[in-house]
């Protein structure tokens, strides 16, 4: 234990000695080895340095204490880096900005107006440099926060939404807002993307929270620069971006799990082979796997049959639900159709929800695999649906 315990040790000295290294580099060159040409694009330069260094102390920090859970220190630093990227960055300076504020003002005025109309100063970007950091444009932002108006001018513009809306919806939030007030529009810069930073940050949170191994890495990711520059911006890609965190905490969620159960199920299936380990012969199923008579029993097939059992298992319950279809297709009566629809639509979803399980792409339902799992009672339901389809089927001419 103490031998094991010193190698943690050691290994966390190295990693905050590196990162010690790299913070100290980072601010040495930051501070005193870059020249500025004016103080507004050294005030610039300093933000990104201390976002920077900021991320590595976190770091530090994390492999000094690393009881710290890490979806509660992403959650703070998320909303400090966006903010210091809101502050750092100039509007329409992320690329393609331009384009996703045009599809989110289209949306908006839409969701609000019910065409595509707004105030002429939500229009005019001519004097915001789109695609570039430019100091003009920042100094010209800080100036106007509080300066500039808006025009009071209602002008029709062409729709320029595209994708899909759900994905500019924490966008359309924060413009909506500053619409309704009658803000200016750097303000509607500012909500908008203080709105997309926010569900960022909601949503990675919950995904760094549930994802069972890699918080730390999945965190890393998260605060890259880039990946904070677009969470800062009405880029669409934030919403992709958190939504891709979150479905990659649920496949973990679903595969690693918070047992053994899942791995044992995948353990069986690989042990199979391609003509498995022989009928009986299987080894999970002895104290292995919970419920290998009833849940898991695909996983038994597997392991015992194969993948030339198993798919042929598969084919079989396919060819059953094809011709369960084909026969409500060419029923005598509309009940008759319907009837054969819905029981076949049942075992359709219970051979999918069983086989899904089995391999770790749904967690654990308990839902059995037709004609497979034990238990008397549910075999008998299963037949006496299956005589219901018979008896539909011999009043069909055409089957």
């Amino acid at each position: 234990m103490e031998k094991v315990r010193g190698v943690y040790l050691n290994k966390r000295t190295l990693g905050m000695i590196l990162l010690g290294i790299a913070l100290t580099a980072t601010l040495l060159v930051g501070f005193f080895g870059i020249r500025y040409e004016d103080q507004l694009e050294q005030a610039c330069h300093v933000l990104l340095v201390l976002t920077l260094a900021a991320v590595l102390s976190a770091l530090l920090v994390i492999c000094a204490r690393p009881k710290i859970r890490p979806e509660n220190l992403f959650l703070l630093l998320v909303i400090l880096f966006g903010l210091l990227f809101m502050v750092a960055i100039t509007p329409l300076a992320v690329p393609d900005e331009y384009h996703h504020y045009l599809s989110t003002l289209s949306q908006t005025s839409k969701m609000l107006y019910g065409k595509c109309q707004a105030d002429a100063a939500y229009l005019n970007v001519d004097d915001i440099s789109i695609h570039n950091i430019s100091y003009e444009t920042f100094q010209n932002m800080l100036n106007g926060l509080f300066n500039e108006g808006i025009s009071g001018q209602i002008k029709t513009f062409d729709d320029e939404a595209a994708g899909y809306p759900v994905q500019y919806a924490p966008q359309m939030v924060g413009m909506g807002l500053a619409m309704l007030l009658h803000l200016n529009r750097y303000w509607v810069f500012l909500l908008g993307d203080f709105t997309n930073l926010l569900f960022y940050a909601a949503v990675t949170y919950a995904a760094i929270r549930r994802i069972p191994v890699g918080k730390v890495p999945m965190m890393i990711v998260a605060l890259l620069p880039m990946s904070m520059q677009q969470a800062s911006s009405y880029s669409s890609d934030a919403f992709i971006n958190a939504m891709a965190f979150l479905l990659v905490a649920e496949m973990m969620r679903a595969i690693v799990g918070k047992g053994k159960l899942p791995w044992q199920s995948m353990l069986a299936i690989g042990s199979g082979g391609v003509f498995g380990l022989g009928l009986g012969n299987g080894r999970q199923k002895f104290l292995y796997l919970p419920e290998p008579q009833n849940d898991f029993i695909f996983a038994v097939v597997c392991e015992e049959l194969g993948l030339v059992g198993a798919c042929l298992v598969l084919l079989l319950f396919a060819l059953l639900i094809i011709r369960g279809y084909w026969l409500a297709l060419n029923a005598r009566d509309r009940f008759g159709s319907l009837v054969i629809v819905g029981i076949t639509t049942l075992f359709a979803f219970q051979v999918f929800a069983n086989v899904a399980v089995v391999t770790s792409l749904f967690p654990v339902t308990g839902i059995s695999l037709p004609f497979f799992s034990y238990g008397g009672s549910a075999l008998i339901i299963q037949l006496a649906e299956m005589g219901l389809i018979l008896s539909i089927s011999r009043q069909n001419p055409a089957s």
